[in-house]
């Protein structure tokens, strides 16, 4: 038989300290991976908190905005005070001080024991580490001086291309530029040589064409002379004109009488 989960009863919620408003309904698809990862953080760490739908519960987004200054969710508070939201929660997560500011700004269950110290007792610890692994960190101080020795060669030498670069390239756009004008100079001289070439083309068409027009007058002159001295021969006569008034004049000879 299955066991069924105990649910939380009013009471139960309202003694909760810790609220969290976020929304599911009509957010963003980055605010809703925030109220997510901000939940199974809590979850991890068994911090109880009572979880407020802004999407649901409209009545309480202008008493969180007031409150925090801020629109984004998830935002998270103890007893109605604003502790911090997405950005402020993961950077006490990653430092491993999740606990210690709950505890500071007043949530009152239970905190393991690990965590549950004040933090002249944290930076205590932190110093004896420090002391303990001094050897691991001065090999980390001098493989990061080797570091950034190193940097600084390779910023010398990502100078020295730079500026070897820049010269390359101020040198071929001087010569790009001095081949610009050797061709500008051949343009001007080939356009003078063509310019050149059509005069003596049209000198030559005007001569062609002076030439064509004096033969075509002389040869109009010589038709036109052909023509007259033609206009001036005699036409021969038409020998059908000819017979026809000698039949004329036939008929004028008398005719001999009958006796």
């Amino acid at each position: 038989m299955a066991i069924k989960k105990k649910k939380k009863s009013r009471k139960d919620e309202e003694d909760i300290p810790l609220v969290v408003y976020t929304t599911y309904i009509g957010a963003v698809p980055q605010a809703l991976s925030h109220c997510k990862w901000l939940e199974q953080m809590f979850k991890s760490l068994n911090v109880r908190y009572k979880k407020v739908d802004l999407g649901v519960h409209k009545d309480m987004v202008t008493f969180v905005r007031q409150t925090s200054g801020k629109r984004e969710l998830p935002q998270v508070f103890i007893n109605n005070i604003y502790i911090g939201g997405y950005e402020e929660f993961f950077d006490w997560h990653e430092d491993g001080n999740v606990y210690y500011v709950l505890k500071e700004m007043g949530y009152t269950d239970p905190i393991p024991e690990e965590f549950d110290k004040s933090k002249e007792q944290i930076d205590q610890e932190a110093e004896e580490y420090v002391k303990n692994n001094e050897g691991v960190f001065q090999d980390i101080k001098e493989k990061a001086k080797k570091m950034e020795s190193d940097m600084e060669h390779l910023q010398a030498v990502r100078r020295k291309w730079l500026f070897q670069r820049k010269q390359k390239l101020y040198e071929n756009l001087a010569e790009s530029e001095a081949n610009k004008q050797d061709t500008s100079k051949d343009a001007i001289e080939t356009n003078v040589n063509v310019k050149d070439m059509i005069k003596r083309l049209n000198s030559k068409a005007s001569s062609a064409q002076s030439n064509t027009v004096q033969s075509n007058t002389v040869a109009l002159k010589k038709n036109t002379t052909e023509k007259k001295s033609f206009d001036t021969i005699p036409l021969p006569q038409d020998e059908t004109t000819t017979n026809t008034e000698n039949d004329d004049h036939q008929d004028d000879i008398p005719l001999p009488d009958d006796n």
